[in-house]
């Protein structure tokens, strides 16, 4: 008990957070928003988001790729239909899409001759996605849902408004 060594369990909790600060807006904009955002109806409901900046991979990530094979789980991806033999297909820190679920991958890779290469993940798959599901690399998303009830704001007497609201990632 006294030899300072480790025991560490990955016990697979991993989920995207986001936190969403919208710059001063009017009275117009601001009623927009909040008529979304309490449409929710708490936790209740999903939206789907992403990283508004994050619009493409810095990888090729040309192709029509797809999942290759069923029954798949964990940190690895194996998939197909990118343009074959290319260098740096996806970069590390691209991030896609599988069905509702927003993943990055991990290291820069290569598909081969076949147009198949394997990526490495974070999160680990949420589902074990279907053999041929569509992967998105163009604005990924995610399913997300906030993470409180309740939704703050500020505004003064200019009638300029401040919002920020939060939300985690919706799991299967």
């Amino acid at each position: 008990p006294f030899s300072f060594q480790q025991q560490v369990y990955d016990h697979g909790g991993q989920r995207w957070r986001i936190e969403v600060t919208y710059p001063p807006m009017d009275s117009a904009t601001f009623r927009q928003l909040r008529g979304f955002l309490l449409s929710l109806h708490g936790t209740v409901g999903t939206f789907r988001a992403g990283d508004p900046f994050d619009i493409a991979p810095t990888g090729i990530a040309t192709g029509a790729p797809v999942v290759d094979l069923a029954s798949q789980t964990g940190y690895t991806l194996n998939t197909r239909g990118w343009s074959v033999s290319t260098t740096n297909i996806l970069k590390a820190g691209d991030n896609f899409q599988i069905g509702d679920y927003l993943y990055t991958n991990l290291k820069d890779v290569n598909s081969d001759g076949s147009g198949k290469c394997t990526l490495d993940i974070w999160p680990s798959l949420r589902i074990s996605p279907a053999d041929g599901a569509t992967i998105i690399t163009a604005l990924p998303k995610s399913l997300f849902r906030l993470d409180r009830v309740d939704i703050g704001f500020s505004t003064g007497i200019d009638k300029v408004y401040n919002l920020a609201f939060s939300a985690v990632e919706a799991l299967p």
